[in-house]
């Protein structure tokens, strides 16, 4: 249900402390999409930014939720703002010609294999099998970090916002102060106690076997244990994507895939 005190996606069995998405951006993000033969999780590799620009000007792609978004946005007095939805990672460069100001962005990346399982939990091995899972993965990854690479950046990742949450909150209160933010205010840890529960996180403890795959500098890519039989196309299929994953993993936990001319892969 949406009304007038309900600008953000609610709280849901897969996401219990909440979304933190305005209902407006993530609908016209799937306006943006849907034209283009595209959902959040089928085909984004294909999205075209210009086109959906184009679209939303000769009025082919319907704007209505983008009017009550950018009516927020583009408010001085809403000064500082957080916009999350990760079809952000997809359609920013739709976005970034209707913003009045150039925003700062903050990207935050976790474990390909803990974010495929994930999906497969939520959704079913049959809709989502792990390979859609690290297929999307990549392209969402890959798109936000080429698509932001003009904007003032704040990296993070979801294992140091877990595990030092009150370091890293101050850290990436830094970072954007550095890109002209207000400083941040100090985050209390009984803040922290209340939000971060540790039981909703994925438990990862039984998530990879010991064998090594690969290692990337110090960056270790252990296997996992696959539904599929060995010698199958689907197990090849997938453990090709999990290997393109765990690399653009590593050199996103080294600082490499941020750095101009990254080789992004070709997917499979």
């Amino acid at each position: 249900t949406v009304g007038p005190e309900r600008l953000l996606i609610q709280p849901s069995f897969d996401n219990k402390r909440g979304f933190f998405e305005r209902v407006d951006a993530v609908l016209q993000n799937d306006a943006f999409m849907h034209p283009q033969g595209i959902s959040y999780a089928s085909n984004v590799i294909a999205y075209d930014p210009e086109k959906a620009l184009k679209g939303k000007e000769s009025g082919a792609v319907v704007f209505k939720e983008g009017e009550k978004a950018l009516k927020f946005l583009n408010n001085p007095r809403n000064r500082p703002w957080i916009q999350k939805d990760p079809r952000m990672c997809i359609t920013l460069k739709t976005w970034l010609p209707l913003l009045d100001a150039p925003p700062a962005a903050v990207f935050s990346y976790r474990h390909p294999l803990e974010v495929a399982k994930s999906m497969e939990k939520r959704d079913g091995a049959t809709v989502f099998p792990i390979s859609r899972g690290l297929r999307l993965w990549i392209v969402y990854n890959m798109r936000a970090i080429q698509n932001s690479e003009n904007l003032c950046r704040v990296m993070t990742s979801n294992e140091s916002l877990m595990t030092d949450t009150k370091n890293e909150i101050r850290r990436i209160g830094e970072g954007l102060a550095k890109c002209g933010l207000p400083p941040p205010k100090e985050v209390q840890q009984a803040v922290v106690d209340e939000f971060v529960d540790p039981n909703l996180r994925l438990d990862n403890s039984d998530l990879f076997t010991e064998e090594l795959v690969e290692r990337h500098g110090d960056c270790i890519v252990l296997n996992f244990e696959s539904k599929h039989a060995k010698g199958t196309r689907e197990k090849e299929y997938e453990f090709k994507l999990y290997k393109i994953a765990t690399k653009i993993y590593c050199d996103l936990k080294s600082g490499a895939a941020y750095r101009n001319g990254y080789d992004w892969p070709k997917l499979p």
